[in-house]
């Protein structure tokens, strides 16, 4: 049984992966042929501030978890 559930989850997950790609390639095919622009300048300017931001709160989260694991496995 337990031999079983991995390829099963992985199969699940790779094929989540392919049906979330082909949806999202339909929504931006749509979006073309409707002649709506994807992203303006703004638009742009403003996912790439987020972007910026996400990835360093990440950054300084993964920071801040692997201290604490360092602390607490060196003194407690």
């Amino acid at each position: 049984m337990v031999d079983l559930v991995w390829p099963v989850v992985s199969i699940g997950i790779s094929g989540l992966i392919v049906l979330l790609g082909a949806i999202i390639l339909v929504i931006r095919l749509k979006e073309k042929k409707a002649g709506t622009p994807s992203q303006d300048e703004r638009t742009q300017k403003i996912n790439g501030k987020a972007a910026f931001y996400a990835l360093h709160i990440g950054l300084y989260f993964m920071v801040a978890i692997l201290a604490v694991l360092i602390i607490g496995r060196e003194f407690f």
